[in-house]
Parts: C-alpha cells; structure tokens; sequence
C-alpha cells in the first residue's frame, strides 16, 4: 500500500532515491531554524553519548540513544519489505525529535549553571526565546505558497461576496480547509458539503450550487486513503457549466484547479 502512495519513492529515478539517503535530511533540518537551536543546545548530550564520562547521566544517554536510533530510522528505514521505499522528508516526522531535544537542552544548560556559568546560560536562554519569535514574525512576512495563493484567489473571487446562498461540494479535506482561506469562517451565505455524502444532479432552485475541484488534492486523498471522486467530478456533465480553470503550481504537472456550477 505505501508503494502506491502520492509521496512514494517507488518508480523514482535513483537520483531522487540518493539525494533523499545522502543531503535532502540535513538541508531540510538546517531549513527548520527552531530544531537547529534545539540541536546545537542539546550537541553536549549527544556528543558525549559514546564515551564514558559522568555526565551526561544514564537518564540523558537513554535520550540520546533514542534521538540516535529514531534519526537513523528515519533516514534510512523502508516503509515497506517488498521494495526500498524511505519516509518522505516532512515537517511532522521532526516531531517525535522534539521533546527528548528539548530534555537535553535543558540538561545541558542545568550543566553550564553548575559550572558556574550563568550568565551564559541566561544569554542562552535569551537566544531560545527570541529567535522562534523571531522567525514566526519571518514566517507570518512571507510570501504565500503560489498553489495557496492561487486558492484563495478563486475561492474569494467566487464566494468572497454571494447574493444568493451558494452551496459548494467539494473533496473531504477541502471541507475543513475552505474557512481558513476566510480567516476561520466561510462567508455569509456559504456552506460547504462534502461530495462523497452527497452530490445532487440539479441545483435548489434559489440557491448556486457549486463544485469545486482542487486536482491535486482529490488525487492525493485516492492515492493515499482510497478516496475515489464521484464519477460526475471526473467526467463532468455536459451541463455543467465550467466557471474557472487554472494550472497548479506544482512539480506534479497537469493538475487543474477547476470550479463548476451545476444548473
């Protein structure tokens, strides 16, 4: 089933294959300022890890063992037994780091205190705080993604101001996603409904009904969780009156955002 799925590596050339086993981990990490820090603080704890020494204590050796192992899995473990098939490099595996990280930051610091050290510590302190401030201000200054900002383009283009209560089927993740493209809430007027519970032939009279057809997504989610589109989404009646197309930026070319408006 892994094989199968939209971020496998099975049927990737091997250049996409070595570049994943060999630099895309570190490039990624060193991506992620906030696990950087958490890295470089916590570098006694592991650095020490093999050698007999008293500190760090065995409680902090188990922690880094665990940091070791895990980082080793997921750098070159297989998702499955049939092909060789590595974990996609993705914010949410850096999770599992965080919390034994942070233990040995702290450990490391509960050190330097010890030697007498504080006001490195303090400084140290002081760094840990003001850097992920500071990067979430980056963050919130960025440019948004281009298929994003594609999204919220069309989505407020077509729903931003009805007259008239619009009704919009679409796939199962847009359901819950299409709000925050409004800050949180969908505008006045507009309700949203999942096309795999229900997709009617005909609009209510009084209302616009709409489709709306993120490509990428509906694919990933079959790819993924099985979720097949209704054979309307795929062949779209004749009907069907096609409001919007656009190309998504992507490197998986040939996928179309699309809205309809069903009579």
């Amino acid at each position: 089933m892994h094989n199968s799925r939209a971020w496998s590596f099975a049927g990737r050339s091997r250049a996409a294959l070595w570049r994943r086993l060999t630099y895309e981990p570190v490039l990624f990490v060193l991506r992620q300022p906030a696990y950087v820090v958490l890295l470089l603080l916590a570098a006694p704890a592991l650095l020490h890890l093999p050698r007999s020494l008293p500190w760090p204590p065995k409680s902090a050796r188990c922690w880094a063992g665990y940091v070791a192992v895990v980082a080793l899995g997921y750098w070159f473990g297989t998702t499955s037994w049939t092909a060789f098939n590595p974990l996609p490099v993705s914010r949410r595996r850096l999770i599992v780091f965080l919390a034994p990280l942070a233990l040995l930051a702290g450990l490391a610091l509960a050190r330097l205190w010890q030697r007498q050290r504080p006001r490195t510590v303090l400084l140290l302190a002081l760094v840990c705080v003001a850097l992920p401030l500071a990067l979430a201000w980056h963050g919130s200054m960025r440019a948004e993604h281009p298929m994003r900002a594609l999204e919220r383009r069309v989505l407020g283009h077509y729903l931003g101001s009805v007259e008239r209560p619009t009704v919009v089927f679409t796939d199962r993740h847009h359901v819950f996603a299409l709000p925050f493209y409004f800050g949180g809430e969908l505008p006045a007027g507009v309700q949203v409904r999942d096309w795999a519970i229900s997709l009617p032939h005909h609009g209510a009279p009084g209302t616009d009904t709409l489709v709306y057809v993120q490509g990428l997504e509906v694919e990933i989610l079959q790819k993924n969780w099985g979720d097949v589109p209704p054979a309307c989404v795929v062949e779209p009646p004749a009907d069907w009156q096609l409001l919007a197309e656009q190309a998504i930026p992507s490197r998986m070319r040939g996928r179309f955002l699309r809205v309809y408006r069903i009579p």
